[in-house]
């Protein structure tokens, strides 16, 4: 019973991402990424107090707002939000630290 548990929490261990300035979304390209220099991150913790569902009521849940500088003059802003479960968040930030142990890698 625990390992279904375990199995269900980690599919749902994606997290959900709205990007503000495009309504449709869209599957990620390798060829339409960009580097973008990062502008301001802001995070809210937070417990749900009320919900449709009983078993979500109590739940915590992380809220980030991430805006990066698209172009170097500045003028090019886009803030991106995401709102995460806990397990949601461990899986990310899991990612996170991988991506940035490759990238301290490539500049050894």
């Amino acid at each position: 019973m625990a390992d279904n548990a375990a199995s269900s929490s980690a599919a749902a261990a994606a997290p959900a991402v709205t990007d503000s300035s495009n309504a449709a979304a869209e599957p990620l390209r390798l060829d339409s990424l960009s580097v973008a220099q990062l502008s301001d991150i802001s995070w809210k913790f937070g417990v749900s107090a009320a919900s449709s569902e009983q078993k979500t009521m109590g739940s915590c849940f992380l809220q980030f707002s991430i805006t990066t500088q698209q172009q170097a003059d500045g003028k090019g802003k886009k803030t991106t939000v995401m709102e995460l479960s806990l397990p949601q968040f461990y899986a990310f930030l899991q990612q996170m630290q991988l991506a940035h142990r490759q990238v301290q890698n490539l500049t050894k």
